[in-house]
């Protein structure tokens, strides 16, 4: 009988022994996380400032420089973007390699749970039913009776605590299971996110690259354009000069008064707006000057150009850089040019007189469709026409 009590006594000193310790050591990851979500915001942050501008760039007026600009600030923001989207995903990573290392924790803690409810259901099973209060039956002494429920109060008590700890740790189980989930197709999104981002980035330098190549290409279509007109308008100096030089001797053609005494008398040549005045332009893009020694009117081609005053023909035919060009001796060392004409309706020698149609506007030797080009000259020296012309009509 006494070999017996020990026998029992010792099954219970066993359910104690099976108690274990679930301590669960884990790495506080609380602070890099919250260090992370800092530099996320600080990012968001700097995101709204670059945004503000970009809005502020395109409520200007746009320009090649704004452009550029504009460009650089769209890729500054979304390099931004996407330090933002690799920070937040930096801290869902995090977030799942916790989420792992307590779920495998919770596992291994089931686990064991799971064992010990099982054993605890063997032996209460080989006890019998009122498996406790029989064995404190069988004890004959007060003393034993007494530590039999006493450990029986303690196992009841772990029982109960081993098997709520069982369902709680199931339920964190299952929810730290669902978080891994959402958080990966989190990370998933982040990365696709971040790809595009890239794409755009990749595409806002191409963009910008091929603005840069046209702008580049343009300049240097732009200068050579001026060293062209340059050289153009050099050899019409030449031209001018030379027939100036033949015209010495000449009688003037002049039958009425000169041209000085006729300021802001002369007919207009066409009845157009202008559109590019007397002196030197400045191109608003390149910042480069081009001497312009006339101006130009928007004309349609095919419109009649006629004589601003008496003179005689001088010069029809074609020079670089004018096309189709006319000069006009008006008496007094006076001249008048007509360029970019289609045709000519007059011929060298030909007495002309105010008003007379002597050619055609069209686009010849023209870098922008057709227009006319006129100049007014005396002694070869440029006038600014829009002085001598009458009012516009």
């Amino acid at each position: 009988m006494a070999l017996c009590r020990k026998k029992r006594l010792g099954i219970l000193l066993f359910f104690l022994s099976l108690l274990p310790t679930l301590l669960i050591g884990q790495e506080n990851d609380f602070q890099r996380i919250e260090e992370e979500k800092k530099k996320l915001e600080e990012l968001r942050e700097r995101i709204k400032e670059v945004k503000a501008k970009i809005s502020r760039y395109e409520r200007e007026e746009r320009g090649i420089l704004k452009e550029l600009e504009e460009m650089d600030l769209q890729l500054r923001l979304k390099n931004l973007e996407v330090q933002e989207l690799a920070s937040e995903q930096q801290i869902k990573e995090k977030e799942i390699e916790k989420t792992i290392v307590r779920i495998e924790a919770l596992e291994k803690e089931i686990d064991s749970l799971r064992a010990y409810i099982g054993q605890m259901l063997v032996n209460l099973y080989k006890l019998g039913r009122l498996s406790y209060l029989r064995v404190l039956l069988s004890l004959q002494s007060t003393a034993d009776f007494l530590r039999g429920y006493k450990y029986i109060a303690i196992l009841s008590e772990r029982d109960r605590q081993k098997l709520n700890q069982f369902k709680m740790n199931v339920l964190e189980l299952q929810e730290s299971r669902h978080k891994l989930e959402e958080d990966t197709r989190r990370v998933k999104k982040l990365k696709q996110a971040a790809e595009n981002k890239r794409a755009e980035i990749k595409a806002t330098k191409m963009r910008k690259e091929q603005l840069l190549t046209n702008i580049r290409q343009q300049r240097d279509l732009q200068l050579a354009t001026l060293k062209e007109l340059q050289e153009s308008s050099a050899r019409l100096e030449r031209l001018v000069a030379e027939l100036v030089r033949q015209r010495e001797g000449a009688l003037s053609p002049g039958v009425g008064l000169s041209l000085n005494l006729l300021r802001g008398q002369l007919n207009w040549p066409v009845s157009s707006e202008v559109t590019v005045p007397f002196g030197s332009i400045k191109h608003p893009r390149f910042h480069t000057y081009t001497p312009h020694n006339g101006v130009d009117f928007a004309a349609p081609e095919g419109m009649a150009v006629g004589a601003i005053y008496d003179g005689v023909v001088i010069y029809a035919d074609w020079f670089r850089g004018y096309g189709n060009l006319l000069i006009i001796d008006h008496g007094y060392r006076y001249w008048s040019l007509y360029a970019h004409l289609s045709q000519f309706t007059v011929k060298v020698g030909e007495r002309v007189n105010r008003g007379d149609v002597i050619g055609m506007v069209g686009e010849t030797g023209s870098l922008k469709g057709p227009y006319l080009y006129f100049e007014l000259r005396h002694k070869s020296k440029p006038l600014d026409p829009l002085k001598w012309l009458k009012k516009k009509p």
